[in-house]
């Protein structure tokens, strides 16, 4: 990176719009239902997500390769507080909500066979991981619209509770015995003792 492409108020995200891409994943399960009613109730369609998952993913990663384009850390603060990155957190909560939403909905209002109920449940709940990297992202936020967003995403996936046991347990104990995050080994590769968690009271 040249030093005026590094220089504050000078940076400008050569990825700002593609990263309206990251709001995809939610789609996905809902695209392949509508590719199922469009197809005459083919149930093969609903397969189509978990191929997405475990093939079409790891390929593009493959092929886009590494990513080695950051901004400066001096720039990093200004970045945080773009209205236009926190929207798109925000708008992710609510899809994937609409997501799994629509997916419940489907699974109870069509008859299936077992096979394709597994299908659709497994491809719910891995589009629904998203939510552990929004909640974590809009849990180290301080102001109260964030936490809320922050705890509401990871509610989705029954993990309300990381945002306080992160923050206020890991950042806090990181690498250390107490730390119930970091791997419990001594100096001689002996584990530790396990110690109980504090109670975390407040927020």
């Amino acid at each position: 990176m040249s030093k005026d492409a590094a220089s504050p108020g000078r940076y400008v995200d050569p990825k700002r719009y593609l990263w309206l891409t990251s709001l995809s994943g939610p789609f996905v399960l809902p695209l392949a239902i509508g590719l199922y009613m469009w197809s005459g109730q083919h149930e093969l369609c609903l397969w189509l997500p978990l191929l997405y998952i475990y093939f079409g993913i790891p390929f593009a990663d493959g092929v886009l390769g590494e990513d080695t384009n950051n901004p400066p850390e001096e720039l990093v603060p200004e970045l945080s507080r773009d209205g236009f990155y926190r929207a798109l957190l925000y708008a992710d909560v609510v899809l994937l909500y609409l997501s799994f939403a629509f997916a419940v909905w489907f699974v109870g209002s069509h008859p299936l066979h077992w096979w394709t109920f597994i299908a659709v449940a497994s491809a719910a709940g891995l589009s629904s991981v998203d939510a552990l990297t929004v909640g974590h992202e809009l849990g180290h936020k301080t102001d109260p619209l964030p936490r809320f967003a922050a705890q509401a995403a990871l509610a989705l996936v029954a993990y309300g509770h990381f945002r306080i046991e992160h923050n206020q347990g890991h950042h806090a104990e990181v690498a250390t015995p107490e730390d119930s995050a970091s791997a419990l080994a001594s100096g001689d590769g002996a584990p530790h003792a396990p110690r109980p968690l504090p109670l975390v009271t407040g927020q």
